[in-house]
């Protein structure tokens, strides 16, 4: 395992918004040789490298926040009096008050750097660390909002997700109150992020292990999470 110290404050409460600036780097060297596919010494000296670069220069942020659902219908939720159209996102949320917006980036320094990368294989294993980056950054904003506000189990939606159009990209970061400019994430006119290895979303409580990816039937997705659920997508009324 190779890290960088976390020896500064990483988040700030600002109102009602938690900020984390400086998140704590991890990667599994092991791991990412393994997704690379590597067993040319030379590669996997060079590997190493791209992954000591990267550690020094990543600067993963990320925010969350509160929110409280004031209203729901069988196509929409309004969320602290923003509306979002969704069926899906009704039926997950039909019996809870409680959820928590967030985005979170592996940030432009990382972007820069791998930006710089000309030869085809240097850059498919930049593009491989980055989402090792950002996948650790996600999965430790989402563990300090479960120590926060102890939601239980939880289950996470994305916009541009099943019928979550991804034009309401821009009510998500409306919800955070703008505070997305903090960590250096903004949309383009097409709603997508900026530093492009970034995700947002809503985190909510569920006991039913909710994954986007079992109501999407769309064959050899390289960002599949889990299988295809037929059942369970006609529950949910997907064509």
């Amino acid at each position: 395992m190779t890290d960088r110290a976390d020896n500064i404050k990483i988040a700030d409460n600002i109102k009602d918004v938690v900020v984390f600036q400086d998140i704590p780097v991890n990667l599994d060297l092991k791991d990412i040789i393994n997704k690379c596919h590597l067993n040319n010494e030379n590669d996997i000296e060079r590997v190493t490298e791209l992954v000591d670069e990267a550690i020094e220069v990543a600067r993963p942020r990320g925010i969350f926040k509160e929110s409280h659902i004031q209203k729901r219908g069988q196509d929409y939720v309004i969320i602290n009096g923003i509306k979002f159209n969704s069926h899906v996102m009704y039926i997950n949320l039909k019996d809870i008050y409680k959820v928590y917006p967030y985005i979170v980036t592996a940030g432009s320094e990382l972007e820069t750097w791998a930006s710089n990368f000309n030869d085809i294989l240097e850059n498919y294993w930049a593009d491989i660390i980055q989402k090792e980056i950002l996948e650790g950054a996600s999965n430790y904003i989402f563990a300090r909002l479960k120590d926060i506000y102890n939601p239980g189990s939880i289950a996470i939606m994305n916009p541009g997700s099943l019928d979550w159009p991804i034009s309401e990209q821009k009510k998500l970061f409306k919800l955070l109150g703008n505070y997305a400019d903090r960590i250096g994430v903004r949309l383009t006119d097409s709603y997508l992020m900026v530093p492009t290895k970034s995700l947002s979303g809503l985190v909510f409580p569920s006991t039913t292990d909710f994954k986007n990816c079992r109501l999407c039937s769309r064959e050899q997705c390289p960002g599949r999470r889990a299988p295809y659920d037929n059942k369970l997508s006609r529950e949910y009324g997907m064509k």
